[in-house]
Formats: C-alpha cells, sequence, structure tokens
C-alpha cells in the first residue's frame, strides 16, 4: 500500500480541488446562523400551540387550524434540518473527497480490475477516468482523460454547469459524434447502492460534461503500421482504367475482382484526394425504351370491351401493353365524346341497361348476344337482374332465340 501524500502530483491536485471548492462555496453563503434562529422560532411557536390544543374548551374550527399551522411547522423544521446538514456537509466535504484512503482505494481497486480477465469490469473501471478516444483515419488515437478520476465525489461537487443554464455549450464538449447512453454493466460483482451508483455514472455519455478543460489532459498516440486498404491502394488505377476503357462499375469490378461497391468507392476516393479532376465517363442508363402506344389505335375498341365486362388487366394482354396504358386508353376514348371514364359498378350498369333495351325492342337472345360480343348465358343473367331490380319475374326467353 503506497502513501497518497508520496504520490507525486497528489498534492498539487488537492490543492487545487480545495482552491476551486473554496470559489464554489464563495457563491453559496453560508446560512447556518438563519437556519437555527429560525429553528427556534418554530419551537416556540409549537410549544404555544401545545398549550393552546390543551384548552378543552377550545373551539373546532380554531382547534382545525392550529393543528394545520402544527403540521406546516413540523414540515419547515426537516427542511431546515436538512439544510444545516447540507451546510455542514459542503463545509467538511473537502476533506471527504481529498480523504488519501479513499484515493488509494481508487487506485488499487483501477490496478487490481485491470489484471482481471473481466471486460466489463474493465469498462467501467476505465470509464471513471477516461472521457473518450477519438480515432482518425491517418492513424492517429487522442485520448482525453480525467485527473479526478482517483477522487470520489469530486467530479459533482466541482461541475460548472453556468453554461447549461445560459444554453452556450462549452468548447471542451463540441465532437464530432454523439456518444448514446450505454446500457447499465453488469460486472457480476458487488450490487451495493455505491456500486451501482458507479455503474449509472460509467454508463452516461455525458459525465464530465460540466467539468472545465483544466481538469482533463489528452494523449495521442499514433498506430504503428497501419494497413492500407485496398481502395486507398487501387484507386489511381481503378480511377485511370475508368477513363481509359470507359467500361462501366459492373466491368470494372468483374477486372479488378472486386465489388462494385468497392469500385465505387475507390474512385470517390480518388476525387477527394484529387478535387480538381473529375469523372468524365457518362454512361447510358436503363437501355432503350420502348416505344409510346398510340391510344387512338386501339381505344375505342378498348372502350366497347371494357363496358361489355373485360377487366383492365384481360384488355393489357389482348392489347400487349400494360394496366396503366389501358387506363390511359380508356380516358382518351371517353374523352372523345366528352364523358369522364365511369367507375365499375356504372359500366356494368350500363351494360344491363342495353340488354334489357335490346330485349324490349323485340330483339331475340342470339341477335342481343351476338350485338354485345357476349354469351347468351351472360346475357341472361344481366337479364334476370335487369328484371329482379324492377321486382318482376324473369320472362321466359325460349321464345326470343329466333331471328
Amino acid at each position: 500500500m503506497h502513501d497518497a501524500r508520496s504520490l507525486n502530483w497528489f498534492a498539487p491536485l488537492c490543492e487545487e480541488v480545495r482552491a476551486e471548492l473554496k470559489r464554489v462555496g464563495a457563491t453559496q453563503p453560508d446560512r447556518t446562523a438563519d437556519f437555527h434562529e429560525e429553528l427556534v422560532l418554530i419551537d416556540q411557536r409549537i410549544n404555544g400551540w401545545t398549550q393552546s390544543l390543551g384548552n378543552p374548551d377550545l373551539s373546532p374550527q380554531l382547534r382545525n387550524a392550529i393543528e394545520i399551522e402544527w403540521n406546516d411547522a413540523l414540515r419547515r423544521k426537516e427542511e431546515l434540518s436538512e439544510q444545516i446538514h447540507s451546510q455542514s456537509a459542503r463545509q467538511n466535504r473537502a476533506d471527504v473527497i481529498l480523504e488519501p484512503h479513499q484515493v488509494l482505494d481508487r487506485i488499487d481497486r483501477l490496478s487490481q480490475v485491470l489484471a482481471t480477465d473481466n471486460a466489463t469490469a474493465i469498462n467501467m473501471e476505465l470509464s471513471l477516468h477516461i472521457d473518450r478516444i477519438d480515432c482518425f483515419p491517418d492513424g492517429r488515437v487522442v485520448m482525453r482523460t480525467c485527473r479526478l478520476g482517483a477522487l470520489a465525489g469530486a467530479i459533482p461537487a466541482l461541475a460548472d454547469r453556468s453554461d447549461v443554464a445560459t444554453g452556450v455549450a462549452s468548447p471542451s464538449n463540441s465532437r464530432n459524434s454523439r456518444a448514446r447512453r450505454r446500457s447499465p454493466m453488469n460486472t457480476g460483482l458487488e450490487r451495493s447502492e455505491d456500486h451501482k451508483s458507479l455503474v449509472h455514472f460509467a454508463s452516461d455519455p455525458n459525465r464530465f460534461a460540466d467539468l472545465a478543460d483544466k481538469w482533463f489532459w489528452e494523449d495521442e498516440f499514433h498506430v504503428p503500421g497501419r494497413k492500407i486498404s485496398w481502395v486507398e491502394e487501387n484507386a489511381e488505377a481503378v480511377f485511370m482504367r475508368r477513363q481509359e476503357s470507359r467500361l462501366p462499375y459492373s466491368a470494372l469490378a468483374i477486372e479488378f475482382k472486386v465489388s462494385i461497391r468497392t469500385i465505387g468507392n475507390a474512385i470517390d476516393y480518388y476525387l477527394a484526394q484529387h478535387p480538381d479532376e473529375k469523372d468524365g465517363v457518362t454512361l447510358r442508363r436503363g437501355g432503350k425504351r420502348k416505344p409510346k402506344f398510340n391510344l387512338a389505335s386501339f381505344g375505342v375498341e378498348a372502350r366497347q370491351l371494357w363496358e361489355s365486362g373485360w377487366s383492365k388487366e384481360k384488355l393489357a394482354e389482348k392489347f400487349d401493353c400494360s394496366a396503366p396504358t389501358i387506363t390511359k386508353a380508356l380516358v382518351w376514348a371517353y374523352a372523345v365524346d366528352g364523358l369522364e371514364v365511369p367507375v365499375r359498378i356504372t359500366a356494368h350498369d350500363a351494360i344491363v341497361a342495353e340488354a334489357r333495351r335490346l330485349l324490349d325492342d323485340k330483339k331475340s337472345l342470339n341477335v342481343i348476344a351476338e350485338r354485345m360480343k357476349l354469351s347468351t348465358t351472360t346475357i341472361r343473367k344481366y337479364l334476370k337482374e335487369s328484371f329482379s331490380a324492377e321486382g318482376k319475374a324473369m320472362p321466359d326467353l325460349r321464345r326470343c332465340r329466333g331471328g
């Protein structure tokens, strides 16, 4: 076990912490005397109320009012006691935070945890000391370490929330990426309340957000022998080959035996390194389009068949086009007569009405089927529907089979 005072960094750090706590304490005046004075007044009032409540002739209304005042006074007394305890703890917190045994316990625990194979416990313990580690594409690594990691309770006591209150972000907290809050770490070790509090603190990505920059130092490292990626190594060759052969990404991917996405990344990397150059290859995509349909060539026929009951899918198969093209043809055909395309139920009703009209004109069943380009069975079904709508019985159509 070391002596904390023998550590060359401990004494200067203690002086800094004491000075900072003194500065913070100067902004929070000591009101212990005021709290004690108010406690004395509350005790006097409680004694007076006690005597009044002992009077058996006291009216119920007055007794109820005194009891309310009594309860309020007791609550205020508890608040004052907590304030006095907080003031006392604030005056002694420097000695508690800088207690040498606590500092040594934290340092010893760090070395003991690092010697184990418990990755979660190591992660949590290092989170009490390390704010963040930034890695850069050039192999540079910057680690930001908090100087107060070995001082229990120092971080909440020295947190400066003035920039948070005014809505101004601290320059030390500006980051290229935003860290997410991690789930509470299960170290498999002790489960005391102090340990749970440390786990909660270590899981917070903003645990050091309110500390000034002077409580941190940064160490810069360089990863030796960083392996160059395929994209970086072959970017120039891929770019030049594309300009020379004017090949698409897919053909270049086959030639270089990589994925199409890797070819694209290589070209993007080369252009990022050479901002004055640009990819001069522009290839046509999607192939040759089919010629547009002449709606007038089949629009009228499509309308007649659609009104007779054909579906758009069946019409598309007949005219070798898509269902949306059939829709456009129907819109064109109805627009010629100044009409809008009716909904399907209206077209059906028109077929039923036409079949009934022809029957009322003494046309035979075969003639009606021939004119409407439908079978006699379908015409019979439409006629039955028409008579049913009028509440009439279906007539015998056998006599209508002749010419």
